[in-house]
């Protein structure tokens, strides 16, 4: 990373209650003050993807609701056939598996955290760290990119299936960074002698 390290945190997941069931949850690393392509995110910063199993997290209280099991029976083959490759694995599992890729909690304080959503990704993370005995990811670290893409306009870019979680997570690394590179242009404009 040339300045600042991020994650983008993408999940998904059978309700958007607090402690939803997790069926899959993508993360990638990026510069959010570059402007890269899919192939550089995943490549240049690095990727982690995991599905989860279902039933243990039945066994822990997570939850699901009728409306997003519906609305997965919805969507496209794609979409349901990316909960199965790879392979699912539990919860505990994937979540020391995150931890390894993201580093020591203790060095998570210089990393930056987005999701799509300040009450989504990262507190259903969070949920699951804890669950795991991690500590949550610093919450003066967090940021929202729903926020920042309402502030400036710009939609999300394209790439892969929908409702992939890896695929929508490099999406989202990259349209963080387009956000970024329109407020640096505002800036900009706002500091321009008059």
């Amino acid at each position: 990373m040339s300045r600042t390290q991020a994650i983008m945190v993408d999940m998904e997941t059978l309700s958007t209650g607090v402690r939803p069931i997790i069926l899959s949850i993508g993360a990638v690393m990026f510069d959010p003050e570059a402007w890269s392509t899919p192939e550089e995110i995943l490549v240049a910063g690095g990727f982690w993807h995991a599905n989860i199993l279902i039933e243990d997290q039945i066994r822990a209280g997570r939850t699901a609701d009728s409306d997003t099991f519906k609305w997965w029976m919805s969507q496209g083959r794609e979409a349901v056939e990316a909960l199965f490759t790879p392979p699912p694995a539990p919860l505990q599992t994937a979540v020391s598996q995150f931890v390894s890729w993201a580093g020591a909690p203790h060095t998570w304080k210089d990393i930056e955290f987005w999701s799509y959503g300040a009450a989504t990704d990262i507190v259903w993370l969070n949920g699951a760290l804890n669950d795991s005995s991690f500590p949550d990811v610093p919450y003066r670290n967090v940021n929202c990119l729903r926020t920042l893409a309402k502030i400036t306009g710009i939609k999300c870019p394209e790439f892969g299936d929908k409702h992939n979680a890896l695929h929508d997570a490099v999406a989202q690394a990259m349209w963080a960074q387009r956000c970024n590179a329109a407020l640096r242009g505002m800036k900009q404009s706002w500091e321009a002698p008059r």
